[in-house]
């Protein structure tokens, strides 16, 4: 029996190249519009408007915090995770509400 390790199929390097294309494309879109943003509306004054939509922002993070336990919940129905994995994302999820919260606090 030859127990020598498989190599990757070539449709995984693919798929994984056309992933992060598409997050690096995500990302300069951002920075472009976080830029144009700045630059269009220099007399707006960002934090303020932060502090004062905060709840608005706070149900959007709400909202997509349900979306990433749908998903976990489904990729756990096929192949269990391991405790230590939900709990680190548990933990990060508090950890990023607690900063926002000390944000609007101070």
């Amino acid at each position: 029996m030859n127990n020598a390790p498989s190599p990757q199929p070539r449709h995984f390097w693919s798929r994984l190249f056309k992933i992060l294309l598409g997050l690096l494309v995500i990302l300069i879109i951002g920075i472009i519009i976080s830029y144009l943003a700045v630059t269009l509306m220099p007399g707006t004054k960002l934090q303020h408007w932060f502090k004062q939509t905060w709840f608005y922002w706070f149900l959007g993070r709400l909202c997509l915090y349900c979306v990433i336990a749908t998903l976990i919940n489904a990729i756990h129905r096929y192949t269990p995770l391991p405790r230590l994995f939900l709990s680190l994302i548990a933990i990060t999820i508090l950890l990023l509400e607690a900063l926002n919260l000390l944000y609007l606090l101070g």
